[in-house]
């Protein structure tokens, strides 16, 4: 009787973990579809150590540079050609006249040009500041463990 008791719990505890994660993916989805989150996976370096490439990145979408505090981890669409319309995500350092100015983590220059006089170059840089036309996203969350990022993939894709 004493096992049978056992094996009966056993299986309702492992339909109640069952029914647990249905209800938080269900509650994820949810989120992303009704919400103002995205998420992303980031490609190079620039980040380290904070973010690796293939992290999975969830933004908060944000309208405006206003959103933004400096030390924010933002998502920005480039203009410069090279980088021909691609998602950055660098850090911002600095909010100016022009817009934002960022940098990776792991690199020494920002991504704006600035002269000897420590003004800002707008006209000859390749990326100018951020706007309230290049910002897509604030970072609120990132991870390097792959088993959350391959279920959160398989949910999203």
């Amino acid at each position: 009787m004493l096992k049978y008791i056992n094996e009966k719990l056993e299986s309702n505890s492992n339909y109640i973990w069952f029914c647990v994660l249905i209800l938080f993916l269900a509650c994820l989805v949810s989120l992303f579809l009704v919400s103002n989150f995205y998420a992303g996976i980031p490609t190079g370096d620039s980040m380290k150590p904070v973010i690796h490439e293939g992290d999975l990145v969830i933004y908060e979408k944000v309208d405006s540079i206003d959103e933004v505090e400096v030390g924010d981890v933002i998502d920005y669409n480039s203009l410069c050609p090279r980088n021909s319309g691609e998602s950055i995500v660098h850090a911002v350092i600095s909010d100016t006249e022009y817009g934002l100015i960022t940098h990776g983590y792991n690199t020494y220059d920002s991504d704006q040009l600035y002269d000897y006089s420590g003004n800002l170059i707008v006209e000859h840089n390749c990326e100018p500041p951020v706007t309230d036309k290049t910002i897509k996203g604030i970072m609120v969350f990132n991870t390097s463990n792959e088993l959350v990022a391959d279920l959160f993939l398989s949910v999203f894709s």
